[in-house]
């Protein structure tokens, strides 16, 4: 019984740990996609991409 508990709760904290882990991740990478959209919205002056411009930092915000 006891190694079972033990076993048990191993596979628990792996579970949540592999969960933030990839929370984690995904958090990361949707926040550097974010910082490159917004980059590239920054550096896109030309006048025909200021409409374009404006519905991105609209949408990055």
């Amino acid at each position: 019984e006891r190694a079972r508990t033990k076993v048990r709760a191993f596979v628990s904290k792996l579970l949540v740990f592999t969960v933030i882990f990839l929370m984690k991740g995904l958090f990361l990478d949707l926040w550097l996609l974010h910082q490159t959209y917004y980059r590239l919205c920054k550096t896109a002056l030309l006048p025909y991409l200021k409409r374009f411009r404006k519905v991105c930092i609209s949408i990055s915000r």
